[in-house]
Parts: structure tokens; sequence; C-alpha cells
């Protein structure tokens, strides 16, 4: 922990440094600088979204933060195995409320939690569920925030 005074106003601040490994630091300044091998099947885009997402018998809404038609990388209290089989529920509008995508997905990679921070969730999408699931959705909208 490391205290600072700002220049400007003359206020305190703290900064605090979580342990982080380096082969996360090595991955993360490889994907930066673009020397990092990309795994990806598809190129994925930017979409900051609400997530909800099941898995085990529990249930958490999180955040979506990259997404491609193979694959997509959210935040969630949840933290399942890798290799583990994941529901994720994504309501691309917030003036459509009946329109979502729902997929089943395998975890393929965990970002571990800082203290009292969201796991970054690493996913393939293995199929795309269809109307009938979209149905069960609706109805699961009772018991959760919103699917």
């Amino acid at each position: 922990m490391e205290e600072g005074r700002m220049a400007t106003t003359g206020q305190t601040y703290t900064v605090h440094a979580y342990p982080v490994a380096d082969e996360t630091v090595v991955r993360r300044n490889g994907v930066l600088y673009d020397s990092y091998p990309n795994q990806r099947l598809e190129p994925r885009g930017l979409a900051v979204l609400p997530v909800v997402v099941r898995a085990e018998a529990q249930e958490s809404v999180g955040l979506l933060r990259d997404i491609s038609q193979t694959g997509m990388f959210f935040y969630c209290s949840l933290s399942p195995a890798v290799g583990s089989q994941v529901e994720v529920v994504i309501r691309p509008s917030v003036a459509d409320a009946n329109v979502a995508v729902r997929c089943r997905c395998r975890v393929v990679r965990i970002e571990s939690k800082l203290p009292g921070a969201a796991a970054g969730v690493a996913v393939t999408i293995e199929e795309y569920l269809g109307e009938a699931a979209q149905a069960e959705c609706a109805v699961a909208d009772s018991t959760v925030m919103s699917c």
C-alpha cells in the first residue's frame, strides 16, 4: 500500500497493490503489444451488456466484456471450473426486453478474482438455444433481476 498527494488539490490517496502471477502479466502484455498468440477462432468485439450465468445449480448476474460468434468473456461472482458447462443469457436491447440470446458454453479460462472483485470467465459457445429456450428465459425473468 502506498500513499500519495494530488499535486493540484492536495488531497491524499492510497494505492493498493495486489499480487499478480508472472504468467498473467506476460499474457496481458503480450495481448496488449500483439506478441501473444491469439487462440480465438473469431475476432471478438467489445460489448458491455448484462448477462445471466447459470452453472452447477447456481445463478449469477454478470457483465459481458466481449463476444464473437464462437466465444465470449464476462465477469461474474461465480467461478465455474475450467472445462465445465455454463448457460449464458444476454439481453442485447434495453428497449426490447423480449429479445434474448441464450447459449450453452464451455469454460476455457478463469481469471482469478482480486479481493472484492468478480471473476473473469472466458467461454466457447457450443450451442445457441432456440425459441423454446427463449420462452423458458421469460419465465426465469420473474426469479432473477432480468434474464
